[in-house]
């Protein structure tokens, strides 16, 4: 399946969050976390990966044009990372 963006992470700039996010939050609130508690500014060529509470799901905010996307990973194995 071809994703309807650019998956290339070449010449990105990939920032992670530490510490737990709530991720109750959905792209919006991610979006501000971004722009307001970490004081960064959204551009095509960042990556910003944050991960939950409990350490089971990650998200990544990328933007690009008009508009930004949320990927999510759930993992489902009993260790967390």
């Amino acid at each position: 399946m071809k994703l309807p963006f650019d998956t290339s992470i070449e010449g990105k700039k990939i920032f992670l969050r530490f510490g737990a996010t709530d991720f109750r939050r959905g792209v919006r609130g991610m979006v501000s976390l971004v722009v307001g508690a970490m004081n960064m500014e959204l551009d095509e060529q960042s990556m910003f990966v944050f991960y939950s509470t409990n350490r089971k799901q990650i998200r990544i905010v990328y933007c690009e044009g008009a508009g930004c996307w949320m990927l999510c990973r759930l993992f489902c194995f009993r260790n967390n990372f």
